[in-house]
């Protein structure tokens, strides 16, 4: 059993990670805290700093608790799964000296919990090709990163390609 002499730790999903309080620094707070967005839990991570004893809390870590809450109440309206790729987005095209090719489908989407404006980077590979493509055939791998999650997805062809045309072949020997 692990004994805590700030009464909201362990309420309404906050678990206390630090605690902390003095005259100089005031009352000090380094939290996690357990939230559902788009049905998945979520850990936010959070620090409070330097809240001061008032006439209605007079313990440094009285306000501390309440400040945590108030931290964690804005965190919820923007705080969001955001879809990054819908599946069947195009991402790139592939191309050949004697056929325009065709373009590089998502084959799935990658969504990400994250908050409006947060960068997001796409790399994509492209796998080796044989003469000809079938649609749907993979083409390439795009690599997904927004903050610290990084997701794959297969990129596939969008229609068939020809392989080289025999006459092509003979005109560049």
């Amino acid at each position: 059993m692990a004994y805590t002499v700030s009464a909201g730790l362990g309420h309404d999903g906050i678990t206390g990670v630090k605690t902390g309080s003095s005259s100089q620094a005031g009352g000090c707070l380094a939290f996690a805290a357990i939230r559902t967005v788009a049905g998945s839990p979520v850990t936010i991570a959070g620090v409070v700093l330097g809240v001061r004893a008032t006439a209605a809390r007079p313990r440094e870590l009285g306000g501390v608790i309440s400040a945590t809450e108030n931290l964690l109440g804005s965190v919820g309206p923007d705080l969001g799964r955001v879809p990054v790729i819908r599946p069947g987005a195009v991402l790139g095209s592939v191309s050949s000296a004697w056929a325009a090719g065709p373009a590089a489908v998502a084959a799935t989407g990658v969504s990400v919990t994250a908050w409006p404006g947060t960068p997001v980077t796409v790399t994509v590979r492209p796998r080796p090709l044989g003469h000809a493509i079938s649609r749907g055939q993979p083409v390439a791998r795009a690599t997904v990163t927004i903050g610290g999650e990084v997701g794959h997805i297969t990129l596939v062809a969008s229609r068939a390609a020809p392989a080289r045309p025999v006459r092509w072949r003979l005109t560049r020997l």
